[in-house]
């Protein structure tokens, strides 16, 4: 059963509504009354986050840290090539902030960095 298209609209508008509402009522928490949700997790979830070898997460830092190394491109270059080591180069950088707003930013993103840099193609 679909619904009519004035159904689809009153029912998109009070999703927006308590969207808005609820990144609303984020803002309205103090600074230093905001938590990582890591301190609402039980003894067990902490457990696992804390271990690397336990922590389904880190399956996706291996993948990432491939990727890194990986050399693409008819230049054959990787992240690694000008970037050099991630941990040092890249500390504090783009995953905070993405999607980057500054050039340097928007250059680290492989397909763009190979699209504006003609060594990289």
């Amino acid at each position: 059963m679909s619904l009519p298209v004035i159904g689809r609209r009153a029912l998109a508008g009070v999703v927006l509504a308590g969207l808005t509402a609820a990144a609303l009522s984020a803002a309205d928490i103090a600074l230093d009354d905001r938590r990582s949700g890591y301190a609402f997790m039980g003894g067990e979830t902490r457990a696992m986050q804390d271990d690397d070898s336990a922590n389904p997460g880190m399956l996706f830092v291996l993948d990432g840290e491939a990727l890194w190394r990986r050399k693409e491109g008819d230049a054959a270059k990787s992240c690694a090539d000008c970037h050099g080591d991630a941990i040092a180069s890249m500390s504090g950088a783009a995953a905070l902030r993405e999607p980057g707003t500054s050039r340097a930013h928007r250059l680290c993103r492989p397909s763009i960095a190979r699209a504006t840099h003609r060594h990289l193609r």
